[in-house]
């Protein structure tokens, strides 16, 4: 993915003025859900175990996070063109 003015946003290379933060009781509940099944699957494993759970939650994550980059800035590009449609200028696909 090229590096584009949003993609820079997403990445905080450009500063904004607010931190978006989810304050839905139902995030609260799954992350609280989230932290006590980890602890509670951490107590069974063993060292191996629990290195390679960490390795997998952690390709997940980076997994999660380029998908959620990518989306971000596609999201920024769908919209711009829902805008430019609206006031009728055509845009090439």
């Amino acid at each position: 993915m090229p590096i584009t003015t949003i993609s820079d946003l997403y990445n905080g290379t450009i500063p904004v003025q607010t931190v978006i933060l989810p304050n839905d009781n139902k995030y609260q509940q799954l992350s609280d859900d989230y932290v006590s099944t980890y602890k509670t699957l951490i107590d069974l494993l063993d060292t191996q175990q629990l290195e390679l759970f960490n390795r997998i939650t952690d390709l997940q994550g980076r997994i999660d996070a380029m998908d959620a980059a990518y989306r971000y800035v596609q999201g920024f590009r769908d919209g711009a063109g829902i805008m430019l449609d609206v006031v009728g200028i055509a845009t090439v696909k």
